[in-house]
């Protein structure tokens, strides 16, 4: 819970705040290692549609990873949302939760900074 509760405090300083940056690759290994972490089978991911978001106060990296199951087989793409406030170098990740009234949480949460409204 503490990790969602500081998600949830990165997600908000970074809807309220900054512009969209140039982005480098350290940025969006970080967050994928941090979303690795949290699947069963963290050698099986796989990312598309990775989108970075430099801002002001934080860094914001987007998109859908794949990964495996307990019973070996692709789950199928669940999106994410990677956070690093700054000038901390510590990421902070949710991957889309499985559980119908967690999953909205997590939509209107990651539609709130993965755009690019605030440019």
């Amino acid at each position: 819970m503490q990790t969602e509760d500081a998600f949830r405090r990165a997600l908000t300083i970074t809807a309220l705040t900054g512009l969209l940056a140039g982005c480098g690759q350290q940025d969006i290994a970080g967050a994928q290692a941090t979303v690795k972490s949290q699947l069963i089978d963290p050698g099986s991911a796989t990312f598309q549609n990775v989108v970075v978001f430099n801002r002001k106060e934080a860094t914001v990296v987007c998109g859908e990873v794949n990964g495996k199951n307990r019973f070996g087989g692709y789950a199928g793409y669940r999106k994410f949302a990677a956070v690093k406030v700054k000038p901390t170098k510590e990421w902070t990740a949710m991957v889309q939760p499985t559980d119908e009234d967690e999953a909205l949480e997590f939509a209107l949460l990651r539609g709130a900074i993965c755009t690019k409204e605030g440019e």
